[in-house]
């Protein structure tokens, strides 16, 4: 994960890099432009490389309506269950629950 600057006129706060190496190794690199909540943004993109890594063919999903996969103008994958998972770790960590109700702090 890097700082990756100012988000100019991106229409992205973050966005995931993925590669995949000669000997079947993929790495991925996220970069964050200067996101207004990085908790929802980081957990978002992380979503992302769980879909990854579990194999989800976002082009093919993109296709089908209903999926919650849809491609953007630039070319990259946006998933509902990205978007979930980021907004369910903003709520948590604004120590909000769903209803509106405050959330007691966890102690580990």
């Amino acid at each position: 994960m890097r700082e990756a600057g100012a988000r100019g006129d991106r229409p992205y706060s973050a966005r995931t890099v993925l590669r995949r190496h000669e000997f079947g190794a993929l790495t991925a690199t996220v970069e964050l432009y200067a996101p207004l909540d990085p908790p929802e943004i980081i957990s978002h993109e992380f979503e992302h490389l769980i879909e990854r890594i579990e194999g989800t063919n976002l082009r093919l999903l993109s296709l089908v309506a209903g999926s919650g996969v849809t491609q953007t103008v630039d070319g990259s994958y946006e998933t509902r269950r990205a978007v979930i998972a980021g907004r369910r770790v903003a709520q948590e960590c604004s120590g909000v629950g769903p209803n509106g109700s405050l959330v007691a702090e966890a102690t580990y």
